[in-house]
């Protein structure tokens, strides 16, 4: 079994994990998108995404914590057994199917995380020179 672990220690199965530069997409199979969303929506929970294959830690991924996209497609075929025919399936052999939704996260540019980084500098100066009466 593929599953993310996130900072929280929720568990997620997966289906799979790819990153590619700034971005992470993770399939997930017949996933409720709604309570999905709620999950990846919170920056903090995502600082680590840890990725397990059975209970062997792969890699993590540290920073995807930005919500980018998600997207549903229905009735995938994720594998065809052409060992067995079925006259039902477009193949003509037997498939296995499932919705697959996949979220995408992408990291904050670094150019916006100094900005931020400035600003919260900024404010911490300007609440230590009000607290000790210095001027700045």
């Amino acid at each position: 079994m593929k599953k993310i672990r996130l900072v929280d220690q929720t568990e997620i199965e997966i289906y799979n994990i790819t990153q590619s530069g700034d971005t992470l997409q993770i399939d997930i199979l017949n996933g409720d998108a709604t309570a999905l969303e709620e999950i990846f929506k919170d920056a903090d929970n995502l600082s680590v995404i840890q990725y397990y294959v059975g209970e062997d830690l792969m890699i993590a991924y540290a920073r995807f914590d930005q919500l980018q996209s998600y997207a549903k497609r229905m009735n995938q075929v994720l594998a065809v057994d052409y060992t067995i025919e079925d006259e039902t399936t477009d193949s003509g052999f037997a498939e296995t199917k499932a919705d697959v939704l996949t979220v995408t996260l992408a990291k904050l540019p670094k150019i916006e995380s100094v900005e931020d980084q400035t600003e919260q500098n900024r404010a911490d100066i300007d609440y230590i020179a009000m607290e000790t009466g210095v001027n700045v």
